[in-house]
């Protein structure tokens, strides 16, 4: 509908609403629109012609991506902090030629430009690269924005990550005395901070790789709970084919039917409404006695319940050789116990009855309750299991499912393509997996759980280049304390757990900051899902104990190549 510039979509969607309800008795259809551009993040309406775009998976990438870059913003201020050791005497020199402040600080922000843009240009270039895989990984058609918008993102991006990369130890050095300079004892003298700026980075640093490591745990049981979940029902090697106006044409469509069933790799063959795999339901109210009740409609034939390996709890199913069962119904234990029959058992031979409308107008079908199936996930498991109940009515048949033997699928699918060409040559096969269907709805969870999984993995080499740097700097300002350490007993061991001590008490206090909030917002985001995990205590613990390992390992080396140098080589000089 396109409305005119000044209408309301409230006032439309009321109207319409009005008018539903006045031409429709006991009308259950609700008026909702919905503007076009808000379908592609915003949909997730029954029916839509593509898949929508989850928005939690772009915020949670988003998010990622700039703990990323703060992570490697944090490394590049440590790194360049640490390494002022080497460059001390250097800027102790500009400063006696007669360099200021002003030129010094210039000249290390030039130099962290000049790093920043580099990084850029090869981005973009393995940007350029990557964008057909990404287009292949997201199912979309990223393209490379104009010469204007790339030129614009880098001149922001440079001098934003310039600022916040290079300030800091620009100022540093430009701060730094002449004499201490030169004799490189700028650190005598300082007292030791209990958080300095160095040791907070760290943390930061720690909590966002601790973060990433546990929201990857979570979202992995989560994706395994839906894979190893029990529906209720078989939907291994069930082929799904769309019925159109044409296929459905009764003699076509029987003559379909026999001839699949023919097939030595064919079970069952079974008709419905709907397929297995989050197509909506039709919805009606239903009738005991006096009371309505509204829940799911689902047509069924003969065969459906057998292709599906679906349990009868109590009764039957239909039979072709009752003929009453045209008017008769199934019901699962939900809709059962929101009849009130208790045990489910009693809703056998009980009068139902409800009121539809088709193509002719409003219909009434009366029947009694045959049999009370298993409950089953009709939906994707982010939905509870819906009340239903299934009847026979053949002119609402949408699709028709194969039940085929666990063999080359291939050339099972060829037969079907020949058949179905054989009797419906102006149609093309319309056709999917049922299991594919189940799997490809957890697509956008599935792609947040890669996407987790690369940059936890990512984030921990960003810290370990940062840590091995930093434990590299911190055995050269302290290899004299290693040499007396040593001369006075101190096993090589020792020395490792006091240079490691300081990295492993960090990351307490960063699983202690951190650990609360992902827990709060991973539970938020197990809350879009009837089915969910909770949260193991492994999944909290593991990350933590991940860390330290990786500390351990990333700053043994270093530190006991230092410990293991003669005493004599670094307190030669006092």
């Amino acid at each position: 509908i396109q409305l005119r510039d000044d209408t309301s979509p409230q006032v439309v969607q009321s109207k319409t609403q009005d008018i539903l309800d006045s031409r429709i008795p006991e009308n259950t259809i609700s008026a909702n629109l919905q503007s076009l551009n808000q379908i592609h993040l915003g949909g997730n309406r029954n029916d839509e012609l593509t898949p929508n775009v989850d928005k939690t998976s772009i915020f949670i990438a988003f998010i990622i991506g700039l703990l990323i870059m703060m992570m490697s913003i944090i490394n590049y201020i440590n790194l360049t902090s640490a390494s002022t050791l080497k460059r001390t005497k250097e800027v102790g020199m500009i400063k006696v030629m007669g360099s200021n402040r002003w030129l010094i600080f210039l000249r290390f922000v030039s130099e962290s430009f000049v790093f920043c843009l580099l990084a850029h240009v090869l981005s973009l270039i393995l940007l350029y690269i990557l964008i057909p895989y990404l287009n292949a990984f997201l199912e979309t058609t990223l393209s490379m924005p104009s010469l204007w918008e790339i030129s614009l993102f880098l001149l922001f991006s440079i001098i934003v990550l310039t600022v916040l990369s290079g300030t800091y130890t620009a100022l540093r050095m430009s701060d730094l005395k002449i004499i201490p300079s030169l004799k490189g004892d700028i650190y005598k003298g300082q007292p030791k901070q209990l958080f300095s700026l160095r040791r907070i980075l760290l943390i930061v640093q720690f909590i966002a790789c601790i973060g990433l490591i546990t929201s990857s745990f979570i979202i992995t049981d989560q994706m395994e709970l839906f894979f190893n979940q029990d529906t209720g029902f078989k939907k291994e090697n069930v082929l799904a084919i769309q019925l159109s106006n044409t296929s459905q044409e009764f003699g076509r469509l029987t003559e379909l039917k026999n001839r699949l069933s023919g097939l030595e790799a064919v079970e069952s063959v079974a008709l419905s409404s709907h397929h297995m795999g989050g197509d909506q339901l039709y919805s009606s109210n239903y009738y005991t006695s006096s009371d309505s009740i509204n829940m799911g409609r689902l047509h069924i034939d003969y065969e459906f319940l057998q292709v599906y390996d679906i349990e009868i709890m109590a009764g039957r199913g239909f039979s072709l050789l009752n003929t009453a069962d045209t008017s008769n119904f199934i019901i699962n234990k939900q809709a059962a116990s929101l009849f009130g029959f208790e045990p489910f058992y009693e809703a056998i031979d009980q009068p139902l009855s409800y009121s539809a409308q088709n193509e002719e107008g409003r219909y009434l079908k009366q029947g009694r309750v045959i049999g009370v199936v298993n409950d089953f996930n009709f939906q994707s498991l982010h939905h509870d299991i819906r009340p239903m109940v299934m009847d026979i009515q053949p002119p609402r048949n949408h699709f028709l499912s194969v039940k085929l033997e666990n063999v080359n699928h291939r050339s099972n699918l060829e037969k079907v393509e020949e058949i179905w060409s054989g009797i419906f040559p102006e149609e093309s096969l319309n056709y999917f997996f049922i299991e594919d269907r189940f799997i490809s709805q957890y697509k956008a969870e599935s792609q947040t759980q890669l996407i987790v999984k690369l940059f936890g993995i990512l984030s921990i080499l960003i810290a370990a280049i940062g840590l091995l740097g930093l434990t590299y700097f911190d055995t050269l300002i302290r290899i004299k304390e290693i040499g007396i350490r040593k001369i006075l007993g101190s096993s090589s061991f020792q020395i490792l757990r006091l240079f490691t001590k300081e990295y492993l008490l960090l990351i307490v206090v960063g699983f202690g900051l951190v650990t609360p909030f992902i827990f709060w917002f991973m539970n938020n985001w197990l809350q879009n899902f009837a089915y969910r995990i909770d949260i193991s205590a492994f999944s909290i613990i593991a990350p933590l104990l991940l860390m330290i390992g990786f500390v351990v390992v990333s700053t043994s080396y270093t530190i006991l190549k230092a410990a293991h140098t003669n005493p004599s080589k670094t307190l030669r000089n006092e």
